[in-house]
């Protein structure tokens, strides 16, 4: 639910393709006839959560593979994503990662946002004199 209690973000799933989509549709109509969705449906988003002046839709996307954050701008007056998204992670999927996005989850605050992640280490050990 918008911070103005006005719009309500979703995610739409394609069990068959595997890819999802994020739509929004007023919080005061008829639900399933004012869908409009905010991306496509070629890659996988989830999480959608609003900013606290609800100007900005924060998610997550895999694109090649990777999940990151991204954003949106919102028109609220329109009901509309504004200009291109923009990525606001940017990791590689080997050094940082963000975990299974089952168990992911975004906290937003008026100029902060917190993430798990995951920055996957390894070594290599030499035993010697092993039986």
């Amino acid at each position: 639910m918008s911070p103005d209690g006005r719009w309500i973000c979703f995610q739409a799933h394609n069990d068959k393709k595997h890819t999802s989509q994020l739509g929004v549709v007023r919080a005061d109509r008829d639900h399933a006839s004012t869908w409009t969705f905010l991306t496509g449906d070629d890659e996988w988003y989830d999480k959608p959560r609003w900013s606290t002046d609800g100007r900005t839709i924060y998610y997550v996307a895999r694109h090649d593979g990777v999940l990151n954050v991204w954003g949106m701008d919102f028109d609220s007056t329109r009901g509309v994503a504004v200009g291109e998204p923009f990525q606001v992670t940017h990791f590689d999927g080997v050094t940082q990662i963000l975990p299974n996005v089952v168990l992911l989850e975004l906290g937003i605050s008026d100029h902060q946002l917190a993430i798990p992640m995951i920055q996957p280490a390894g070594g290599i050990w030499m035993l010697e004199n092993v039986r």
